[in-house]
């Protein structure tokens, strides 16, 4: 007889086990002490350079006026461009000084 009660005891023991060991498991985690937070009340003065922009020629400022040219219809005799011959050559000459400008922005930017 008293076997039963010691095995129902033991096993009743047994089963308890994990919860018991969470429970003590719990208990240490909060008996640990707190995180130790550090403030600083004097701030810290870093340099750090600064890109600036240098300012632009005025010769890079200024407008590029398109060409004054008149477009005229595919159908039109003499005109392969749909421009007369002078138009054409004031597109061209626009266009060249277009392509004067990019270029000036590029070597100015490389300086």
């Amino acid at each position: 007889m008293w076997y039963s009660k010691t095995v129902t005891a033991m096993t009743l023991l047994g089963h308890n086990i994990p919860p018991l060991f969470m429970a003590g498991a719990f208990l240490l985690v909060g008996c640990t002490p707190e995180t130790r937070i550090i403030y600083r009340d004097n701030p810290i003065e870093v340099r750090v350079p600064v890109p600036v922009m240098p300012a632009v020629p005025d010769e890079l400022a200024a407008p590029v006026p398109p060409p004054p040219v008149i477009w005229l219809a595919p159908t039109a005799e003499g005109a392969a461009v749909c421009l007369s011959d002078e138009d054409a050559t004031l597109l061209r000459g626009g266009v060249w000084r277009w392509l004067r400008r990019i270029d000036a922005w590029e070597q100015w930017a490389r300086e």
